[in-house]
């Protein structure tokens, strides 16, 4: 009996894990996902402007930014998550502005 209900643990694990393999394909697919779960979390848009950024798509990086900070503004996110959302812009919007990548 044990061993079947481990089986069936082991089979269910298998069937999660396969469902989120396209996801874990890169780091972009991973952050496109996580802000399809969470559009509005300002952590995850900052996040992915970031990767975007530094692969070399500033533009929809600077765009991700800007998410990001009107996300800030929304009635469930906290005091400290608003605080480290501005300074994280403050220093990436100047790290794209040093490299002419814009706002």
């Amino acid at each position: 009996m044990r061993i079947v209900l481990i089986l069936a643990l082991l089979g269910w694990w298998a069937v999660q894990a396969r469902a989120y393999v396209p996801v874990w394909q890169s780091n972009e697919t991973l952050m496109r996902h996580v802000v399809t779960l969470a559009p509005s979390k300002p952590r995850a848009l900052l996040n992915y402007g970031v990767m975007l950024a530094a692969a070399g798509r500033r533009a929809d990086g600077a765009q991700l930014f800007l998410a990001a900070e009107v996300a800030t503004q929304g009635v469930h996110v906290s005091q400290f998550d608003r605080r480290l959302t501005a300074r994280d812009l403050a220093t990436n919007r100047a790290a794209l502005a040093d490299r002419g990548g814009g706002p």
